[in-house]
This record gives structure tokens, C-alpha cells and sequence, in this order.
């Protein structure tokens, strides 16, 4: 009987709870940016997001029981299209924002760093999102998952370097060039479908460097076997140049014999014996 008591009492605790989370507002500037959310953004499922009902009583919005802040923001596959807004980025104390599965396109804007004190996990995957993936998420320190992958980001991948990051995926994208080393530590699958990616983790693809090695020198031939016709040219060869040396040796001889014989003296010729 009493455990039952302690059941009841348990629920209706609970409930109570999620009624008083449901009513909750949050403040005013997050109430504000969610409605220039909804009505910035074409979607063609019904949010529900109501003017009339609390806004942490809306369909994929999460308040912080404390604070009633927006900490969540979940609204996968609802055929969100158009550009990932700005306004998303003026809740302070967001910590998940989960909008994959939609049909959001454009780039990624700079602006997300504004969420660098909170955000903790941003899902993007299998939008039509495109151009560079910006280099303003490394402001995001917290960051503990990042699903950017189907998409159409292209260019090369920037250095990030956030050191809480335990989820990383970039796969079907028109990334291209290096991967950084300090991505090197996810798995290949992270990186998978970027056809020009190459380098660490992807062993199978590394990177080749602009100019190519040059090519090693040729191998010196092996010396001809003795008694074939190579080796007897070879040994004509090396007499007849055993010749030639003599030669030059014998003409240099003659040369310096000729030149150390004495010269007649130039002069009147000697007087004729005297005849008596």
C-alpha cells in the first residue's frame, strides 16, 4: 500500500513538472528570435508553434528547467527550406541544435560563432547546403558532435582544432585537398564520398606532392661476361688506348732530345789553311 502511495505520489510529481515546463516562456529576446525563426523559414509539416502557447511548450523546443532558456532546438526531417537563418543564433544558451533532414540551403553562416559559449552538438547532415566549411567553428569550444555530412560543401577543410570534438562527419560532400592533421583522428567514414579529399585517415588515397620525386639514375650495366664479343672490344679498346699513350710518350721523347742537342754558333766561317 504504501509503495503504491510512493508510485502516485512519484507521477504526480513528474507531471506536474512537464505541465510546469510546458507553460514555461522563455525570455522575450528568445521568444523573438524563435518566432522570426518560423516565419523567416518556409516549412511545409506544420510546427505548431503557436503565438498563443508557451514557446517551451512548442514542437522541437527544449528549456532549461532553471533558467527557462531555449538549450534545444530539434526539428529533424519538417522540410525546413531556404537559408539557415540568423536569428538562431541570438539564444544564448542553445546547446543542440538538430536540423538535419531538411531541404536548407545556402552557405553556413560565420555568424554560428556566436553560440561559442553554449552550443555542444550541431547536426546539419542531408540538407542542400553549400559552399565552404567556415573556419568560425573553431570558436565553438564546446562543441562535442559536428554532422555536416550530404550535403554540398566544397573547398578544402579548415584546421579544427577543438579538443572536445568526439563526433565528426563531412562524408558525400565536393570537399577537395588535404585533410588536416587535426581531423586525422576520426575513422575514414567521416571522410567518405569527397572524391579529391585525400591523406590520413584515407590510406588507400595520400596525398602526392606538387612536383613529382625525380626519377632515380639508371642502373650501371653489368660487366660483359669474359670471352664474349663485348669483352674483346672492350680489351681492343683498352689496348689501342695503351697504344696511343705510347705513341704520345715516344714523340715527346724525340721532341726533348732534339731540343737538348747543341746548336751550331752562327758566324764568319773559319779562315782557309795557308798554302806555301
Amino acid at each position: 500500500m504504501a509503495r503504491n502511495k510512493l508510485l502516485a505520489t512519484t507521477m504526480v510529481l513528474v507531471l506536474t513538472t512537464v505541465l510546469l515546463m510546458a507553460g514555461a516562456e522563455p525570455p522575450a529576446s528568445e521568444r523573438s528570435a524563435l518566432q522570426a525563426f518560423v516565419s523567416g523559414t518556409a516549412h511545409e509539416r506544420a510546427l505548431g508553434w503557436n503565438a498563443s502557447v508557451p514557446a517551451c511548450a512548442w514542437t522541437g523546443v527544449t528549456c532549461d528547467k532553471a533558467t527557462n532558456s531555449t538549450v534545444v532546438i530539434s526539428l529533424r526531417s519538417n522540410r525546413l527550406s531556404g537559408s539557415i537563418p540568423d536569428d538562431l543564433f541570438s539564444l544564448p544558451r542553445l546547446r543542440s541544435l538538430f536540423l538535419q533532414g531538411n531541404l536548407l540551403t545556402g552557405a553556413l553562416p560565420a555568424e554560428i560563432a556566436r553560440l561559442s559559449s553554449s552550443l555542444e552538438h550541431l547536426a546539419l547532415s542531408h540538407n542542400n547546403l553549400s559552399g565552404p566549411v567556415p573556419f568560425a567553428l573553431n570558436s565553438l569550444t564546446k562543441l562535442r558532435s559536428l554532422m555536416l555530412d550530404g550535403n554540398s560543401f566544397s573547398g578544402s577543410l579548415p584546421s579544427i582544432t577543438i579538443r572536445r570534438l568526439e563526433v565528426f562527419n563531412v562524408s558525400d560532400n565536393n570537399l577537395n585537398g588535404s585533410i588536416p592533421s587535426s581531423l586525422a583522428r576520426f575513422p575514414p567514414e567521416s571522410f567518405a564520398g569527397n572524391l579529391h579529399l585525400c591523406g590520413a585517415p584515407l590510406l588507400d588515397r595520400p596525398c602526392h606532392p606538387f612536383f613529382p620525386p625525380s626519377p632515380p639514375p639508371p642502373a650501371a650495366a653489368p660487366p660483359p661476361p669474359p670471352g664474349s664479343p663485348d669483352d674483346e672490344s672492350n680489351k681492343r679498346k683498352k689496348l689501342s688506348g695503351a697504344a696511343v699513350v705510347a705513341i704520345a710518350v715516344g714523340r715527346w721523347r724525340g721532341c726533348s732530345a732534339r731540343a737538348g742537342a747543341p746548336r751550331p754558333l752562327l758566324g764568319p766561317p773559319p779562315p782557309a789553311p795557308e798554302i806555301r
